[in-house]
């Protein structure tokens, strides 16, 4: 048990290793000039620029930059961005990580209040129209991708319609897209994992033996 613990964990911090070089020359690679990228349309000069390349170690040789990089991420130091002076990236992906808890708990609870309702339905209701209708929609809730769901929905009800922004979370307007987006799938899988487990129960024995009774299928 304790080798194959081991074994694991060695695997664990190889796949690690590996993904973060390959973070680290995927963004070693990209064109352009990142110091150039840091000024925008300011106008400076080559001394400066070269001055911006020193001070965040852009002239140093990648395995140097790749350990320094490596070695304040792994003590909790993300650095400064680049994109926003002065703001330390830790604080950036909090305050994302902040807006992706608040997404997908309102959408959490939207889906589940509505597709357990729906799977149970349709299970009960089972080869009814809203069993094949319900059954359709959500086949097509998983099979469509999030992003188009979401492009589209920007087009349709922000570009054209004006009703919704199509980005930020100033008002309560700002969640109802991403939250429906994000709700689509979710309220599909979990529908279809609801209906089956529905038909399930209803198929066990002391079912059948309810019915037998004479119980209504409002009771059983």
């Amino acid at each position: 048990m304790t080798s194959y613990i081991t074994k694991r964990l060695l695997q664990g911090i190889l796949v690690l290793f590996l993904v973060s070089l390959l973070t680290f020359f995927v963004m070693y690679f990209m064109p352009g000039d990142p110091a150039r990228n840091m000024v925008g349309q300011t106008r400076v000069t080559e001394v400066q620029l070269e001055a911006i390349r020193d001070k965040w170690g852009l002239n140093d040789p990648w395995y140097q930059r790749y350990w320094e990089w490596i070695s304040n991420v792994v003590t909790g130091d993300f650095g400064t961005s680049m994109s926003r002076p002065g703001m330390a990236i830790s604080e950036m992906i909090a305050d994302a990580a902040l807006m992706t808890l608040r997404l997908n708990a309102l959408s959490f609870v939207i889906s589940l209040s509505i597709a357990v309702p729906v799977g149970i339905l349709a299970a009960v209701k089972r080869y009814s129209i809203f069993d094949y209708v319900s059954m359709l929609g959500s086949t097509l809730g998983v099979a469509i991708p999030n992003y188009w769901i979401g492009l589209m929905g920007i087009v349709i009800f922000s570009v054209n319609l004006g009703w919704l922004p199509p980005y930020g979370s100033d008002s309560w307007k700002g969640y109802i897209l991403p939250v429906i987006v994000l709700s689509i799938e979710e309220m599909a899988a979990l529908a279809r994992l609801t209906r089956g487990a529905t038909i399930e129960v209803l198929s066990q024995d002391y079912v059948t033996t309810a019915r037998a009774k004479g119980l209504s299928q409002r009771i059983v």
